[in-house]
């Protein structure tokens, strides 16, 4: 994730380094044609073009995040109370708040629609932290960063562990594996879209926010003293009668525990993780 200003400098590298290459387009070149870049090739769209290649060396510029973040609120929002009137977040990402990136915010109508620190709070903090946010703040961005990469980070690892049941070159071994930066991602992918983390688990963490935001109300707006919510752990005790002493998580307490969720497709190899005995037909069914 680069900066625009980076993301530029990329782009003006790669309009270098195409100059003065031999002309790719035999057929053309035939006919006494000219190498004249992306410019040349594609004179309407070459900066969409320059942009994909730059984007193919595995590097995106933070307003395509702004964007996606920006669409998707909208489209989530739209026809509630609510369209036209929300607020938008994300932690201290550094190229979210350089001034360049502020400049397209301010562009695309959202420059003070994003939650920051603001006067009168800008006086209380560091000049390099007003109207921008204070460090990493994941336990307000609730859903992803609280839990739900670790519940993604833990599926995959799963998945890929009851692939391991299957002998050497089924198909299912192949897939789930670690072994590249293309299967790891297909890993990922895969997880995410039928694994974890789950509905239930997103609206649990999401739903955490409200004793978060009562503490930060509590304390006007500052530095929230004695608490830590990375971690997850629970403040107030279950039965809602005080405040928790060591914060016992909820993976702790024996009335929430529950099984780790993996891919449909590596049920057979799980059956037989938890229930030998049955595991010969599960397994035969599954071509194994």
């Amino acid at each position: 994730m680069l900066s625009r200003e980076a993301f530029q400098k990329k782009m003006d590298a790669e309009l270098r380094r195409v100059e003065g290459m031999s002309w790719p387009w035999t057929a053309e070149k035939a006919k006494g044609g000219q190498w004249l870049g992306y410019k040349g090739r594609w004179p309407d769209t070459w900066e969409v073009e320059l942009r994909a290649a730059v984007k193919k060396g595995g590097f995106v510029c933070v307003t395509e995040l702004m964007d996606h973040v920006i669409d998707e609120s909208e489209r989530a929002y739209k026809g509630t109370v609510a369209e036209g009137k929300f607020s938008i977040f994300h932690d201290c990402l550094l190229q979210w708040w350089t001034p360049k990136a502020q400049e397209f915010m301010k562009a695309r109508g959202y420059e003070h629609r994003q939650l920051r620190i603001l006067p009168p709070t800008c006086a209380k903090v560091n000049t390099r932290y007003r109207w921008k946010l204070v460090g990493d703040s994941p336990e307000l961005c609730r859903g992803l960063d609280s839990h739900g990469f670790a519940d993604l980070d833990a599926a995959v690892t799963l998945n890929c562990s009851l692939a391991t049941y299957y002998p050497k070159g089924h198909a299912m071994r192949e897939k789930w594996n670690l072994g590249n930066v293309d299967a790891l991602w297909n890993c990922m992918a895969e997880t995410w879209m039928k694994c974890a983390p789950t509905s239930d688990r997103i609206a649990e963490d999401i739903m955490k926010i409200v004793p978060v935001l009562d503490k930060i109300i509590e304390a006007k707006g500052g530095v929230v003293p004695d608490e830590f919510y990375r971690t997850g752990r629970r403040w107030r005790r279950v039965d809602d009668k005080g405040d928790c002493t060591r914060k016992p998580g909820v993976r702790q307490r024996k009335g929430t525990l529950a099984a780790k969720p993996y891919h449909p497709d590596l049920a057979a190899a799980y059956k037989a993780l938890v229930d030998p005995a049955t595991a010969r037909t599960g397994l035969k069914k599954a071509g194994v």
